[in-house]
Order: structure tokens, then sequence, then C-alpha cells
């Protein structure tokens, strides 16, 4: 089967734009969209696009060697930090300060990988072409999740579901989570829509497409899909066999099914579950009468890369539909079998690999624990043999160069455009199946 990533061919007019970020944190920190975000930036430098990052981020960003000169990160001061989720509305303020005012001039065009909107809104104000990138469901979802957690499953949340959300994830309770509720229901889904607003959105799978397209049409003209570009982290041959979770203590990611999973395995052994992300210091502990768990904290690429040869196969037994989760992306490239949810985006990162990965209902103990208990049979040389075979077929499928072309292309449309909104809708229907302007273009097969 071919994989595409969908490219636009109506641009004619190319030239080096100068792109104004805003990205709440900035990688290392922060999860898959900021290093989505960092990956896409370095590609954007590299082609001789200029770059200025606008962040509360502390972090030093570590851009590929030649890119730093086109790279500039503005660092604002977080005035009002109260760990709620509208903290960036709460500090819109800092968004007129004379650094960035300076930044939105100099700026061709405006783009928004994560979730500040207001960023965006300002944007259009000055009357500059906007990109914005969609890595969650923020547009269908209180808690951008796209999960009831009253019902349990994949959907639309309520207001008994966003509160359920927030004393699992933020422990608020009393006047915190009577404020949360408060900001949900009189301006959360207005901040949200403000995405709308942009010239065009990017969206990262099939999968959150059509979602989101379902439940807002309108907006289709204007959207796209692009795979998200893949890190360059290394093959990591396993020595012996051990089950590997990335995701930490987050309940939506199946931090809960993969104990009660592992509790099941049958192996009378030492096998060992280790579990990155879940507690400041490490512990260690034995669930059943089977595997020893190993908690860590949040470990560094180095610190993981080691930890990989001690692991044969990854688990994400995601509940909510993650749109392309860069932990399944990260396991292979890592050169490990993977046993993962049927859910979201993960059933197109490994579409040809089924070898090397096996797919689960959602919240499955009893599944998830025989697909690891067979892939625990095989031996280190059986495991790595077939790791690296997937690992090639990842990086001939997400090809880093076409998906920083399409981006490119799309942010070249809109400042050609002088930020006009895009038009001709498709009723949500895959944009390949309709003459829209589109070339596929092939990235390899898998």
């Amino acid at each position: 089967m071919r994989f595409t990533v969908l490219i636009p061919d109506w641009v004619t007019t190319y030239r080096d734009l100068r792109i104004l970020v805003f990205s709440e944190l900035w990688y290392p920190e922060g999860s898959g969209a900021e290093l989505a975000s960092h990956l896409y930036c370095d590609l954007l430098a590299s082609q001789g696009h200029e770059i200025r990052v606008v962040t509360y981020s502390r972090a030093v960003p570590n851009q590929s060697p030649g890119v730093e000169s086109r790279i500039e990160v503005i660092r604002l001061a977080e005035r009002v930090h109260t760990g709620s989720r509208y903290d960036l509305l709460l500090n819109g303020g800092s968004l007129l300060v004379g650094s960035v005012r300076a930044a939105i001039e100099w700026s061709d065009l405006v783009y928004v990988p994560g979730a500040w909107y207001n960023a965006l809104l300002l944007a259009k104000l000055k009357r500059k072409p906007t990109v914005a990138h969609m890595h969650n469901f923020a547009l269908v979802s209180r808690e951008s999740l796209h999960y009831d957690f009253v019902a349990r499953k994949p959907g639309r949340s309520s207001l008994k579901s966003f509160m359920q959300h927030e004393r699992i994830k933020r422990g608020n309770s009393g006047l915190s989570l009577t404020a949360d509720m408060f900001m949900s229901e009189s301006v959360g889904n207005a901040f949200n829509n403000l995405s709308t607003l942009s010239d065009a959105l990017v969206f990262v799978s099939d999968n959150q497409f059509t979602t989101v397209m379902k439940e807002i049409p309108r907006i289709a003209g204007k959207s796209f899909r692009v795979y998200n570009p893949i890190p360059d982290w290394p093959l990591v041959r396993c020595e012996r066999g051990g089950i590997g979770y990335l995701g930490g203590p987050v309940v939506v990611k199946g931090s809960n099914v993969i104990l009660q999973s592992a509790a099941m395995l049958k192996r009378d052994s030492d096998v060992c579950l280790h579990m990155t992300g879940m507690e400041p210091v490490p512990r260690e502990f034995r669930v059943g009468n089977s595997a020893i768990v190993k908690y860590y904290p949040r470990l560094s690429r180095s610190a993981l890369a080691s930890l990989m040869k001690v692991i044969s196969v990854v688990c994400v037994p995601s509940l909510w539909a993650e749109p392309l989760p860069y932990s399944v992306i990260d396991a292979i490239l890592y050169g490990k079998l993977v046993v993962a949810s049927r859910i979201g985006g993960i059933p197109e990162i490994v579409e040809g690999m089924e070898r090397s990965t096996a797919l689960v209902i959602p919240g499955d103990v009893a599944g998830l624990s025989g697909a690891i208990e067979t892939f625990l049979q095989l031996t280190p040389n059986e495991v790595n043999d077939l790791g690296e075979s997937s690992r090639e077929k990842l990086r001939r499928k997400f090809d880093n160069e076409h998906s920083a072309a399409a981006l490119g292309k799309i942010m070249q449309k809109v400042v050609n455009d002088g930020g006009l909104q895009f038009h001709g809708p498709n009723n949500g229907k895959r944009i390949s199946q309709r003459r829209t302007g589109f070339e596929q273009v092939n990235t390899g097969a898998s």
C-alpha cells in the first residue's frame, strides 16, 4: 500500500518567509506538539526561512547545525500562573509588549502550533496571514481530548466530564474547579474557536481531520492534513526482553490499563515493566505474581535510549484518540515491537507493520496482556530484526522533507494571497478524492 502526504500544487511564487511562531512551551519542554513544532522550525529554517519564536518557556532550544542564525527565541514573562488551561488568556497583556509588537510587524506570517489563540486574533487584527496547527481536539472538545470521562469512551464531553477530567489531571477542587468551570462555560469554547479565524488549519492525521470535519464542516475548505516530521532517534538493539510504557501517570494514556495487564502476565519470571515519567523519584514494586514494575521520572533522551536496551516491546494503551502519538513513533525508531490501542492515528502509523505491532481494543486488559505475552516469547535477535525492519518502513513512510514542503507550500499560498482564506468546501471528504488543486506525492512504499 502506498502512503502519501497531500502537497498543494497551486503555489507558483516562492520566497524566503519571515515566520513568527507563538508557542507557550518550547522543546525540550512540553510534549509531542512542541517536539513537532521544533522539528518543523528546524526544517523550515534549513530551507531558508527566518524564524522567530515567542514563548513562555525557559528551555534552551536545540537547533540543528547551520540553522541557529535563522531561529530567534523571544521569551516572555508569565505574570499570571494559576495552572489553569486559560493562563494564556489571563496573560494576554504580555502580547502587547514592544518585542512582540515589533516581531509581528517584522513577520510575513504568524504560525500558531498550539493553543495561543489570542495571539492569532492579534495577528488578524494586524492583517497578518496566519496558519494554525491543530495537534489535538480543542476545536470540538472542552479538554482538547475528545473523550467522555463519564461514559469512559471517545466522544464529545459534557460539563460533568470536564469536571471529572480537571479533578483527575489537575487535582482541582473547590474554588479552583469552580473557576475552571466558569471559564469553560463562559469563554472556553469561544477561545478555542479563535483558531478557525486562521487562513489555514493543518491537522496531523486522517483520523483527527475526519473527526473534526464531521463536527465543523464549514472549515473544510481551508483545512489540510500533513503528517508530523519524525525525530532522528537512534536504533537501540535490545539485550533482553522487557516492557516499556512512556506515557506517564495519565489515565487516558492507559497508565492503569498497562498495570492491570502486567498483573495478568502468565510468565513465571522476572519480566520488568519500565514506566517513564511516573514519579520524581524512581521506585520498584511487583504486580500480581509476575511482573516487576519500575517507575522512573521523565528521562532525558540519552537516558531513555540507554533504558531501551532492556526493553523489547513498548505499550501504548491509549483510551483517547491521540491524533499522531510520538510514543508510537519513538518506539519504532528505537527498534521496538509495539502493542497499542486501535484508536486515533495509531493505525495510520503502524499500517504495513503487522509482524512487529499488535493493535487491541482500547481498555482491553486481557487483549493487551496476551499481545505482550506473545512478543515476550521472541528472542532478542528476533525482536531486533523485526524492529529494524519496521524502523526502515517508518522512515520511508514519514518523509520529513515532504512534510516540511507541504507545510511550507501552505504558508506560501497564504502569504501570496495576502491572508485571504481558502474556499471550496469538500464536506469533510478526503481532499485527495476531490479536484482541489492537490497532487499526491508518494513518500515511499510501506
